[in-house]
Formats: structure tokens, C-alpha cells, sequence
């Protein structure tokens, strides 16, 4: 092996930058091969885009950034609450930014920064291959070869991945220049470090794949060249290493600054080995892809119904004839450069990566997997599928930056470039010339080789721009209608919501969802309880709660139930209805509470709060969903009894309720949880046969302090009464709230629910206190012989009260009390204002006059002087069986208020 770093075309001199001769034809020739990758990857503005799921994600993250300012680098428009870094492609979505700022729509936007990018990358290619010693016009045949490879255009729809590894040519173009070309003067010097850290920095903010497959490569042309060239090693231990050390170092700690949770989850081993190569994938092309080798009918059929992964690990991985070219480079050079022994080296090691920690040769899922988790279902591969191990899991386990590279076929990128720099060398060390022509003829053939079905490919690539017009004038548009800028929307469930990367900047929303696994699980990490608190992809039982939640706690201003799928619809361009089946029962629940208004579309259900509920404070919406609920710290209630889950001493739990049986003792105690400090209404119901011993009572810290005790009255017949309703004041936060019932022997009584919920909160009018009721909630208004119907309580031919409570203190002072509804009795219906539970005191007493029509009118509206600083009032309204009277709202307030 020679210590010689390369050999030059003629004078044993490094090829240098410029054009030689014939500079303009040799432009011209650039330029229209440019275009000819460019026409491959389908980067061209204004006709085509390389892929589109995507580019929208990264569009949305440049949009975002520009939406801040020119100089901002986190997109505020999603994940939010915090600020969100984008995981990987920082020097896609900033170019992507600017160009939208500067007027291409998003996606022209796109396409135009894969254009720069790929323009870069076949610069550097060209260049590289005239550092090894090609000359300039046969250069431009090399990168050419290059920028077609499959491993390239076949990743365009994972963006930025596909771009960094197009780079790959151009950050080794600088590792080795700075090695076999050192700097001749002090601003050389400083110039060629500073190149060599900005392509460092580029690297580790464009893709993780591509940076630590630059850095073992690099490392690894380092390491040789310190070996195999003695004159060297002054130079390359005092100036390239360090140079080298601190540029990686630097790279690496600004990503880690700018996206610090990209270890927080790491990949088990069999991700990286379902996503490890079959050595047949490097020997055998995949049907489908490659467009001469189909029609040879050379190819063979795969899908991920017989193989671990997915398409990307069969699709960008056929290797066999650079393979075999890079190979006899080696061997035609090994003696004239120690560079081909230093590419050799980095690309069998990339080869070998790729495999993953397992050997995998025709490796497919058995059967059984086939059978019961097929496709996706079972992408992750068990060990001992697996022919034998590769010894490769130490490194991906433990290294730093290798236990992040789970896709580990990926790793072939580096074997593909370092093979193609062998089959570089191979045609400058041919030094014959029919050889040369007969080599380049060959570079054409491997070049035709990479080539997709261009007419199928094409139309892809036109394809994905008629699909994001299609978003653009449909969902997008009218989601922008019905969610103004500036709102705080959240989706749910949430998912990987791609769309939402793009929706958000483009309408001007924020956000909590984002696309991409590591910027959701960084935003999921910022989220409010309530948002963390929401499943997954889930629709669970507490689901709606959790929409209200949301909305009543003003953590978000609207929330979108979205029908078709996020992600898929963001890659295909498609929407589909999915969800809508799931979302339906939730919707109808959501209408049912009364305290939301819900806007149905063709795609999508947006939810927002009355504007009566919104209006009012946090802490009282808040109250409010969880009466609906009877969920949270506010509420215990029992819609049945359940044998395993009921506390009982001398029940007998039958049918979802409890039975006495006869004996004395505690019928019902429990459940022991905590509630807030606060007025409540205990409702109990059930029938009761018994001579006055059984009571029911509201206890706390272990049954010594007692917030309520009633006795049970007589209720019999076949249907289930109202047994107790009754006030309850909580004074101080407890932690063990329990309702007992208690019986005595003999006595029959069952219990078929119980609930303990917040009274309904007092209205503040001009500051002082007062009683309201613009409706009636059935799950806040006491009655003992009332019905709901339309946020009104009707009578039903019943003696006893259509409404008393709430049971709220009140000023002394002048109050007016407005009662309104319709009447139709014979002067026996009254209402009355007083206080005091066992020895009423009454403030007024009023009979309810006859109304004339169907409408709604003003039954009373009667001055009432409360004279003391009652802590109980309540208002009742009495009615005979032969009444029929409608309550439709009732205020008790301040007179001056209602005089002004």
C-alpha cells in the first residue's frame, strides 16, 4: 500500500478548483446535468416536488420560523406551549422559510431548497472527484453517477435524510482536502478550519444519519493516513486533529443545545434489526424500483408481508455492482494512494452496520407472525428469527450517537459513497486509454443502472403537487374559516399529526400537535396536564372530559376532532373518514352537556365552549364540566353498585343496587376520596320502608367530622325515588369523604345511586351576592316532583316542591326576585325566599298568578327584604297536583342593580 495520498492526472498533482479548459463548454455540460438530477429527484420549482408529507412537515417548521421573525429558528406555531426545534433538517426548513418569505408557496418553497441542496451536493461530488484525480468534464460524469444513486432519490420522501445523504461526496471532499492538501499561509489555514467546522455544523443540523456516518468516515481517513503517511503525522496530530475534533465536537454540542431530548428514546435491538439489511437486499434488486433491471426481469418482489421493516430497508440497498467496481478500484490503486485502503475500510464497515446486530440472509417472518401480526403489525424483528448476530450490537447499544441510528440499514450510505470514490479511482489509475473510454462507458452503465422508471417516477413527482393544491384549497382553507389566527386549537386525539406541522403556520394558529416521534414526544413534555392526560391515537371512556377540560380551563380555545388521519392524509394527499364512527358517540355527548357548541364539517368537528360558560372564570368552567361529569375533586357519585368495587357491611348488593337484610348497621360507606371545600347537594335515591332509624350522612376524617346527617323518609312503590336531596357544606379541603347509610333492623330499604355534587355557584352582580338561573341543568337544580325539558323544570301532577335550594349565603339588604315561565293553576302554586333548614325564616311569600299564552312571560317580580346575613338561602316554588307550571329561570338580586 502506498504512502502516497493520490495521484494527479498527469503531474502526480490534486486536481484544484476551476475549470481547466473550455470553461464554458464544460459549464454548459454542468448545468445540464444538474438538471438532469435535479429531473431525477423531482426537485423542480413551480412543476414538481420530490415528495409531499414531508415537505409539508418541513414547510411548516419555515413557515413557522418566518412567521416569528427572519432570525428565528423554533417554530411557534406547534408544540406548543414551548418554543419547538425542529429534530432534524434545520438547514432544509430555514432555506424552506425564506423562500416562502420570499413568495413561492410552501411547497414550491420546498422543491427550491432541495434544488439549492442538491445543486450543493453535485458541486461536491464533482469537486471531490476531481480532488482524487478526475478531470473536470469526466468529474461531472462521476457525481452524475453519484447523485442518481437509489439511495438518494428513493429516500426523497424522507426529505432532508435524502438530502444529507446526497451531501455525503461534499463533506468528504473538505475531510480530505484538509488531509492530502494542507494549507500553505495563515489565512489558508484559518479559512480551510473554519470550511472544515461549517460542513461539521451542516452535517449535524441537516440529518443524524448523515453526521455520525461523516464522522466514522472521516475517522477512519484520518486513522489512515496517520498510519500509512509518516511525513505526515506532524501535521495531521497538531493541526488536522484538533481541527478535526473540535468541528465534530462543535457540530454536535449546538444540535444538542438546540434539540436536547434526541436520546430520550432510544430504539430496543430489535428495531434496529428489523431495520438491518438482508445481505440479499445488497445482492439482489427489488422489483419496482430500478427501471433497466425490471425489464431484465432481474428483480424480485418484496413487501412487509414477508419482511421485517419497512420498504426503505429493500428499496435503497442493492449495492452488488459498486460493489463490484468499488472493489477493483481498490485493488487497481491500493499501491499508488493509501486513500482507496481508507474508503475501502469506511465502506466495508458502513456495509457491515447496515446489516444491524443480526445476520440476516432471505430472513422472513415466520408463519405464525405472517398470520397474526401481518404487514406493519410486525415490523420489529425477535432475535431469534435472526441467522446469527453480527457483533455489531455492541457499538449500536452503547456508543453515543450509534444507539440513535435505529434504522441501520442507513448505514449502507456510507458504504455506497465510499465505493463510489473507489470506482473513482479506479478510472484515474487506468492510465490506458482505450481502458479509460471503456471505463467511462461502464460509469454510464452503473449510471443507467440507478435509474427509476422516469416516466412512472415523474408522474409522482407531478402528482405531489397536484395533491397539495388539492389541501391547500380544501382542508386548509377551510379549517382557516372557522379557526381564526392567533387561537390556541388543539387535535384529538393527538397522533403524529404531520398536517398539523403544516396547518398551523399556514393558518396562523397555534397549536399543541406536531409531527415527527421525537418533536411529539418534546412538545408532549411541554403539554398542560390536560393535553398529556389525552391517549394517544385513543378515544377513551373520559375522552370528552378531557375536551371540555381543555377548553374550560383556557388552555385551549377550540378543539378539533379530526376524522380523517393526519399522517396518512399529509403523505398521500388524500382525506379519508376513518374516525368519524369513533368521534360520533363524542360529539353527541358533547352536544348533550349543554355547555359546548359543536360546528360540523365534511372532514372534521369543531368543539368550542358556550360563550355563557367561556365567559366565565376558569376555576367555575372548570366546576361546571365536572358536575357534568362527576369527575375530578368536586364530585362522588354512584350511577349503580357494583359487588366488588361497593363498601358494605349489612347489604346485599342485587341488580346494581343494595338491599338491607335486616340487620342494623352501615347499609353503604365509603368510597373515601377527596373533595374540594365547597357547597354540595347530596341526592340519594332508592325506596325506603322503615320507622324513622335510617339516616344517611356526609362524613370525613375517618367518620369524626360530619357535614350533613338526614333521616331517610318513607318511599315505597315499584320505581326509584329521590330519598334525600339535600345541602352539604364542605368546609375545608378533605381527603377522605365518605357517604354512609345508615339502617336499623328491620328495616327495607335499597339503594340504586347516590350523588355528592357541587351546588350551582353564585352569581356575582356588580360585586355583591346574588342567586341566578338563566336555565335549569338537571344536574344542578333540586326538585322533588319536577321534569327537564329545554333548560326548563315542568311540574308532573305531583304535590311537593318544583324547586327549592341552592342553599347560598346572602347580604342582608333589598333584593328584587324575577321569576319567569308560564302557570296555569288555581292560585294553589307559590313561591317563597327563605332560610334556615330545620326552622325556615321567610322573607317573602308569593302566590304564582295564571298566564295567558304558550310563551314564556314573568310570572313574579316582587321586592323581598332579607334583614339578617343568611349562610342557607334558598328559593322554592310549591305546586299541587292539579298545577301545571313551567319554570324557565328565576334571579333573586340586588334591587338597585335591577332599578339601574
Amino acid at each position: 500500500m502506498s504512502t502516497q495520498p493520490l495521484a494527479g492526472p498527469k503531474n502526480g498533482q490534486i486536481a484544484i478548483a476551476g475549470f481547466a479548459y473550455d470553461q464554458i463548454v464544460t459549464a454548459v455540460i454542468f448545468l445540464v446535468a444538474l438538471c438532469f438530477v435535479l429531473f431525477v429527484q423531482g426537485a423542480m420549482p413551480f412543476i414538481a416536488a420530490p415528495t409531499l408529507g414531508q415537505a409539508l412537515w418541513v414547510a411548516g417548521f419555515g413557515h413557522s420560523f418566518i412567521n416569528d421573525s427572519l432570525f428565528s429558528i423554533h417554530a411557534h406555531n406547534f408544540g406548543w406551549p414551548a418554543p419547538a426545534p425542529i429534530a432534524f433538517g434545520l438547514t432544509g426548513a430555514y432555506p424552506t422559510g425564506l423562500f416562502i418569505a420570499a413568495g413561492l408557496n410552501p411547497l414550491d418553497a420546498y422543491s427550491a431548497m432541495a434544488a439549492l441542496w442538491l445543486a450543493i451536493a453535485f458541486y461536491g461530488a464533482w469537486r471531490l472527484s476531481q480532488l482524487l484525480g478526475v478531470g473536470p468534464r469526466l468529474a461531472i460524469l462521476t457525481a452524475l453517477f453519484w447523485m442518481t444513486m437509489p439511495a438518494i432519490w428513493a429516500h426523497a420522501g424522507y426529505s432532508i435524510v435524502s438530502i444529507g445523504m446526497a451531501l455525503m461526496p461534499f463533506y468528504f471532499w473538505i475531510a480530505l482536502r484538509i488531509i492530502v492538501h494542507p494549507p500553505t499561509g495563515a489565512v489558508s489555514t484559518i479559512l480551510l478550519a473554519l470550511a472544515y467546522a461549517a460542513v461539521c455544523i451542516i452535517s449535524a443540523f441537516t440529518d443524524g444519519y448523515s453526521f455520525i456516518m461523516f464522522a466514522v468516515g472521516a475517522g477512519i481517513i484520518f486513522l489512515t493516513a496517520f498510519i500509512c503517511s509518516a511525513p505526515s503525522r506532524k501535521y495531521l496530530f497538531l493541526f488536522v486533529f484538533p481541527v478535526q475534533a473540535v468541528s465534530f465536537g462543535l457540530g454536535y454540542l449546538l444540535y444538542i443545545a438546540y434539540f436536547p431530548n434526541v436520546a430520550d428514546n432510544l430504539s430496543s435491538m430489535d428495531f434496529f434489526r428489523g431495520w438491518g439489511a438482508d445481505v440479499t437486499f445488497f445482492t439482489i434488486p427489488t422489483q419496482g424500483i430500478l427501471w433497466i433491471l425490471d425489464a431484465l426481469h432481474l428483480s424480485v418482489k418484496r413487501s412487509n408481508h414477508l419482511f421485517f421493516g419497512d420498504s426503505s430497508v429493500w428499496k435503497t440497498t442493492f449495492a452488488l455492482p459498486i460493489m463490484i467496481v468499488g472493489l477493483i478500484g481498490w485493488w487497481v490503486s491500493r499501491r499508488a494512494t493509501w486513500v482507496a485502503t481508507a474508503f475501502l475500510l469506511a465502506g466495508l464497515f458502513g456495509f457491515y452496520m447496515a446489516l444491524g446486530p443480526s445476520l440476516k440472509i432471505n430472513s422472513v417472518k415466520p408463519i405464525e407472525m405472517q398470520q397474526t401480526k401481518p404487514g406493519q403489525a410486525s415490523v420489529l424483528m425477535p432475535v431469534d428469527v435472526a441467522v446469527a448476530p453480527t457483533g455489531s450490537e455492541i457499538l449500536s447499544a452503547n456508543l453515543p450517537g450509534f444507539n440513535s441510528m435505529r434504522a441501520a440499514y442507513r448505514w449502507s450510505v456510507l458504504g455506497f459513497v465510499c465505493f463510489w470514490a473507489l470506482a473513482v479511482l479506479l478510472m484515474v489509475h487506468m492510465n490506458k486509454r482505450r481502458m479509460k473510454i471503456a471505463l467511462s462507458g461502464l460509469m454510464v452503465l452503473l449510471l443507467l443502472l440507478n435509474l427509476p422508471h422516469l416516466g412512472r417516477k415523474w408522474d409522482n413527482y407531478r402528482d405531489n403537487r397536484a395533491k397539495f393544491f388539492k389541501l391547500e384549497n380544501g382542508i386548509v382553507s377551510q379549517l382557516g374559516r372557522d379557526l381564526p389566527p392567533a387561537e390556541v386549537v388543539a387535535f384529538l386525539p393527538p397522533r403524529n399529526d404531520f398536517l398539523a406541522t403544516y396547518l398551523a403556520p399556514r393558518i396562523g394558529i397555534r397549536t399543541f400537535n406536531t409531527g415527527g416521534d421525537k418533536n411529539l414526544h418534546a412538545a408532549r413534555l411541554n403539554w398542560p396536564a390536560t393535553m398529556r392526560s389525552v391517549s394517544l391515537g385513543a378515544i377513551t371512556p373520559d375522552f370528552g372530559l378531557n375536551v371540555l377540560h381543555l377548553l374550560a380551563r383556557k388552555e385551549a380555545d377550540a378543539v378539533v376532532l379530526p376524522y380523517f388521519d393526519m399522517l396518512k392524509s399529509a403523505h398521500d394527499g388524500h382525506l379519508r373518514q376513518p374516525f368519524e364512527d369513533d368521534l360520533s358517540p363524542v360529539i353527541k355527548e358533547l352536544k348533550e352537556t349543554g355547555l359546548a357548541d359543536v360546528t360540523e364539517r365534511d372532514f372534521y368537528a369543531v368543539v368550542r365552549l358556550k360563550p355563557a360558560v367561556a365567559q366565565k372564570d376558569r376555576e367555575v368552567s372548570e366546576r361546571e364540566v365536572d358536575r357534568k361529569y362527576c369527575k375530578g375533586i368536586v364530585c362522588l357519585k354512584a350511577e349503580r353498585f357494583d359487588p366488588g368495587r361497593t363498601l358494605t357491611k349489612v347489604g346485599v348488593v342485587q341488580n346494581g343496587g343494595i338491599l338491607s337484610s335486616g340487620k342494623q348497621g352501615y347499609l353503604l360507606f365509603g368510597p373515601y376520596l377527596p373533595l374540594k371545600a365547597g357547597d354540595y347537594v347530596l341526592r340519594l335515591k332508592g325506596t325506603s320502608v322503615s320507622g324513622g332509624s335510617t339516616w344517611v350522612d356526609v362524613v370525613s376524617q375517618k367518620g369524626t367530622k360530619s357535614h350533613g346527617r338526614f333521616a331517610l323518609p318513607q318511599a315505597t312503590g315499584d320505581g326509584s325515588a329521590i330519598l334525600v336531596q339535600a345541602p352539604i357544606r364542605i368546609d375545608d379541603d378533605a381527603n377522605d369523604v365518605e357517604v354512609r347509610v345508615g339502617v336499623g333492623e328491620g328495616d327495607k330499604v335499597r339503594l340504586d345511586s347516590y350523588e355528592l355534587v357541587p351546588a350551582p355557584y353564585r352569581n356575582s352582580c356588580n360585586g355583591a351576592p346574588c342567586l341566578k338561573a338563566g336555565e335549569f341543568d338537571p344536574a344542578q337544580t333540586l326538585t322533588q316532583v319536577g321534569h327537564f325539558q329545554d333548560g326548563a323544570v315542568l311540574s308532573s301532577g305531583k304535590k311537593g316542591f318544583l324547586i327549592f335550594g341552592p342553599y347560598l349565603p346572602m347580604k342582608a339588604g333589598d333584593y328584587m326576585l324575577t321569576l319567569k315561565g308560564t302557570s296555569a293553576s288555581g292560585g294553589s302554586a307559590w313561591a317563597d325566599v327563605v332560610s334556615g333548614k330545620s326552622n325556615p325564616k321567610v322573607y317573602g311569600h308569593f302566590s304564582l298568578p295564571e298566564t295567558k299564552g304558550d310563551g314564556e312571560a314573568v310570572l313574579l317580580h316582587v321586592p323581598v327584604h332579607i334583614d339578617d346575613n343568611p349562610s342557607d338561602v334558598e328559593i322554592r316554588v310549591f305546586v299541587e297536583p292539579d298545577d301545571k307550571v313551567r319554570l324557565d329561570g328565576y334571579e333573586l338580586v340586588p334591587a338597585n342593580e335591577k332599578n339601574q
